[in-house]
């Protein structure tokens, strides 16, 4: 769930001093793709 993976993402962003995260979506229908990169952001946007 969303607790995970605000979880392993802050640990990776931790680990490698990363100062932006780049998300891949190969999800071919556009309103799927969008839905999926909505959902990686609300992680952490307040």
């Amino acid at each position: 769930g969303p607790d995970r993976v605000r979880e392993r993402l802050t640990a990776l962003v931790e680990a490698t001093a990363a100062d932006e995260l780049m998300f891949v979506c190969d999800i071919f229908d556009p309103a799927f793709r969008l839905r999926s990169l909505d959902i990686a952001a609300a992680v952490f946007l307040p």
